[in-house]
């Protein structure tokens, strides 16, 4: 379970996106994306780390809303305008594991751990996408490190 809650944390904290605006550079989009990132990630954190399966399903549930909060906030920022299609495209990626965990929580209710683990994997590859740009933009308070299942 602890797997679940990793997931989780990187899902949340993996996402960086923006608005169009002409005028805003990489580097201070980047610079105000970190202190979005940075300022969720403190709150996921805040959740603590689960230890069993009950607290994993808790701990993903929590992380939703502020996942998804997140995103709001970073879809707000005015994003430069010739990286304005791969912030979106790294935002998709975040609102993907998203999904991937509200999959996981219906699979367990279900109880059909193959489709949590098919969750669980979605969610990864999106995760890892998603770092992949948040790097390469110069956001690497929204990149979490890759997880090492």
């Amino acid at each position: 379970m602890r797997k679940l809650a990793v997931l989780a944390a990187i899902v949340v904290v993996a996402g960086c996106s923006g608005d169009d605006g002409g005028g805003t550079t990489r580097g201070e989009w980047a610079a105000e994306a970190n202190q979005v990132c940075r300022a969720y990630g403190r709150r996921i954190t805040a959740l603590g780390t689960p230890t069993t399966p009950a607290g994993a399903e808790g701990f993903i549930r929590r992380a939703i809303p502020i996942a998804r909060e997140e995103v709001v906030k970073l879809r707000e920022l005015d994003a430069p305008e010739a990286d304005a299609a791969t912030i979106d495209r790294m935002l998709d990626q975040v609102e993907q594991g998203i999904g991937a965990l509200q999959g996981v929580l219906s699979a367990r209710a279900g109880g059909d751990q193959a489709a949590v683990d098919e969750a669980t994997q979605r969610g990864r590859r999106a995760s890892d996408a998603s770092n992949r740009i948040a790097r390469e933009l110069g956001a690497s308070e929204c990149a979490a490190t890759p997880s090492s299942s």
